[in-house]
């Protein structure tokens, strides 16, 4: 889930170019200990790029990240995936409209 305390990007949003987005993903045990998250971007519907990638090692676990959207107009497509022991792995994306 992402965070949804003051300060916090927490759902889609049309945001202006060059702006600073705050996310947090609290993501927690399932059936399966948690194994890793990564973080991917797409721009303007493109291929998805890793942008990071950590070991889980807590329940729950907190992850932040701060993006700042691209000097020009278009889409972005944040996508958060964690990764079960098993390999099972859940989505969760965040699309901002930069103008």
């Amino acid at each position: 889930d992402f965070r949804k305390d003051s300060g916090y990007t927490w759902q889609d949003d049309t945001v202006p170019l060059s702006d600073t987005l705050h996310i947090g993903v609290i993501a927690t045990k399932g059936s399966r200990d948690l194994r890793s998250l990564f973080v991917y971007v797409a721009y303007d519907n493109g291929p998805a790029v890793r942008q990071d990638s950590v070991h889980v090692d807590s329940n729950p676990f907190n992850y932040e990240k701060t993006v700042v959207t691209r000097d020009q107009a278009g889409k972005e497509k944040w996508t958060f995936t964690v990764v079960e022991s098993n390999g099972d792995k859940t989505n969760r994306s965040l699309t901002f409209t930069v103008q």
